[in-house]
């Protein structure tokens, strides 16, 4: 808060303190906003202000301010647009934009102050422009609803993490879209919440640590992580037991890569389209379902799993299918089970002539299951001097400005998920 500032008081010791640019889209006129607020009687004050070099709001030399009393929902004209400065005192208990509004004019929170907060449902929904420069945090004593708090809110990546939030009991869709969020909040405490459905849905740079979580009280985490493309954190030992929707979970994750066999599933029903398009690999899939196998799971269970392969779970993936009747949506078994063999050398051999502008090299594959290639060139037989190391998905590759009247050799592997298979025998290897 700019020192400028200091001249504004409310009533209340520590008010709620935003800065709003009053001809941003809105509702309301381009010099009025329109505060969606709860409350009897609640003082405010407000200033003209501007940012200084070092982006601190500051009092404008000579500019407008004012004072008045709001209840319930409050409009204030100022003299001209512009930024300005807002401060709320004692009275005011809930600031609620989930409707159309002036939501796009709120750009800052400089101050959260000593209101005692009643509810942050639908607190700054849509609030694309907004910012939280705070450094306390809200008094959240009383509230226990957090839903919808940043849904939408496109710019915003503030410091919450030392936010207190043991009373919450509901953070649905919280950060559902706020696509600039990544702070850390795994120090939060939630042992009360019982519901975490869309919280972080499409908020595509989320990926702090929350494995500390406590989640013993959850009931629902259906669709939580969908589209959150950059998500991708261990906590595989969260306390899910007694959680019963999952579905849509990871669905579109496509970052996300971990094992979550440890997850106790035995009281979820829902898993509908939960791995769908998500970014698990062969051994996490594969660890995924074994880990499931050993439980005593609900039966008649669809699992979506669109994309994802597995191999070494075939055995427990199957017993899902006939002792529980799960219906598991995936892409089926891996080509890339096992590694790939021997890669037999075609062309050129032993002493081919050299075309000194490209030679071509070809080679055959005995088995599928190979991603790729790995090419190796060297000028001598024990391949301890590369003159080219290289990767194709082909199976040739064409090298140009070799030196004409020298010798080469050349030795390809198959590679795969699995692992890489041998090289080609030395017996293959090309000499020109």
């Amino acid at each position: 808060m700019g020192t400028g500032f200091n001249t504004v008081q409310a009533q209340s010791d520590d008010p709620f303190i935003t800065v709003w640019k009053t001809d941003n889209e809105g509702e309301s006129d381009d010099n009025e906003i329109t505060i969606p607020g709860q409350g009897i009687d609640y003082p405010i004050q407000w200033v003209q202000v501007q940012r200084d070099r070092l982006q601190i709001w500051r009092e404008v030399d000579g500019g407008h301010s004012g004072s008045e009393t709001g209840s319930g929902t409050h409009t204030i004209e100022f003299p001209e647009a512009g930024f300005y400065m807002v401060s709320i005192g004692d009275g005011f208990r809930r600031i609620n934009f989930s409707h159309e509004s002036d939501r796009l004019k709120i750009v800052d929170v400089t101050q959260w102050g000593d209101i005692e907060w009643t509810t942050m449902n639908s607190a700054f929904p849509g609030a694309e422009n907004l910012s939280i420069t705070a450094t306390d945090a809200p008094d959240l004593s009383q509230v226990t609803d957090m839903t919808r708090m940043f849904r939408n809110a496109e710019s915003f990546n503030g410091d919450i993490g030392h936010w207190d939030t043991g009373n919450v009991e509901t953070m649905n869709r919280m950060f559902k879209r706020a696509d600039s969020f990544n702070q850390d909040i795994g120090g939060w405490y939630t042992a009360e919440i019982t519901s975490m459905f869309e919280v972080f849905m499409g908020a595509e740079s989320f990926n702090g640590d929350i494995s500390n979580w406590d989640t013993r009280n959850v009931t629902h985490m259906n669709e939580m992580f969908k589209g959150a493309e950059t998500f991708d954190q261990d906590f595989g030992f969260w306390n899910t037991g007694q959680v019963e929707t999952m579905s849509g979970m990871f669905s579109e994750a496509v970052s996300f890569d971990q094992d979550i066999g440890n997850l106790d599933v035995r009281d979820v029903q829902d898993m509908e389209n939960m791995l769908d398009g998500s970014g698990l690999s062969v051994d996490n899939y594969d660890n995924t379902l074994a880990g499931w196998a050993q439980q005593q799971v609900q039966p008649d269970v669809i699992l979506g799993a669109e994309g994802l392969y597995y191999c070494h779970s075939a055995e427990e993936r199957q017993h899902l299918v006939d002792e529980f009747d799960w219906t598991i949506n995936d892409a089926g078994i891996s080509v890339y089970c096992e590694k790939p063999g021997p890669v037999v050398l075609v062309d050129p051999g032993d002493e081919d002539p050299i075309e000194p502008d490209a030679v071509t090299f070809t080679w055959n594959v005995p088995q599928a299951g190979v991603e790729q290639y790995g090419f190796e060139l060297a000028g001598d037989e024990s391949f301890d001097a590369l003159v080219i190391d290289s990767v194709t998905t082909d199976t040739t590759i064409t090298l140009n400005d070799l030196e004409s009247e020298s010798i080469y050799y050349w030795r390809v592997r198959g590679e795969n998920d699995t692992g890489r298979g041998g090289l080609s025998g030395a017996d293959a290897d090309g000499r020109l």
